[in-house]
């Protein structure tokens, strides 16, 4: 496919597909040929359809409170960050109940507040999931998910059964295995 759009495979760097990892780089330019290319491809629509909306994608409101996620951005590590805001004008960096080094990806409303989850960079080299909750967009508790230490989340989304969080595990020897999942509320 990449030589189908011009792209040279130098151009990427892809860690572990999440679009997490601090290691996943793309050049400018193959991003440019990438968008030019779906720009006249028969599913055009549908691929523009599918990006993310600047403002909206990574972000949640419930109750009038806006929630986006991120990191804090240093140079070697990062820490998750969620800043919470009532009129999208004035933001406020949330308290986390743990610091760890990593990002944090997505989140997204439920029923009980908030969902935010990401991918922790370990100190072993590994990396796992993150999954913090909020009431209310202030106060956030980080979540565990049994069976589920090595690896990362790449996505959660809102049902009508609740929430749902998928993404890759990796058992000892690094053999990957697709992860879905309802956490508890």
């Amino acid at each position: 496919f990449l030589k189908t759009v011009g792209i040279r495979p130098e151009a990427l760097v892809l860690d572990d597909g999440s679009g997490l990892s601090r290691s996943d780089m793309v050049t400018a330019e193959a991003s440019v040929q990438l968008l030019t290319f779906m720009s006249k491809h028969r599913y055009a629509t549908v691929f523009r359809d599918a990006l993310p909306v600047a403002g909206v994608d990574g972000g949640a409101d419930v109750e009038d409170r806006l929630v986006v996620v991120g990191d804090l951005g240093a140079d070697v590590s990062s820490e998750p960050a969620i800043w919470t805001s009532i009129d999208g004008l004035t933001w406020t960096l949330a308290k986390l109940s743990d610091q760890v080094d990593g990002t944090l990806g997505s989140v997204i409303p439920t029923d009980g507040g908030f969902l935010a989850i990401g991918t922790e960079q370990r100190t072993d080299g590994f990396q796992a999931p993150m999954l913090y909750s909020s009431r209310d967009g202030l106060l956030w508790e980080r979540a565990r998910i049994a069976g589920f230490d090595r690896g990362y989340l790449s996505g959660a989304t809102a049902t009508r059964f609740g929430p749902i969080v998928f993404g890759t595990s990796e058992d000892e020897t690094g053999m990957p295995s697709p992860v879905v999942v309802t956490p508890n509320r």
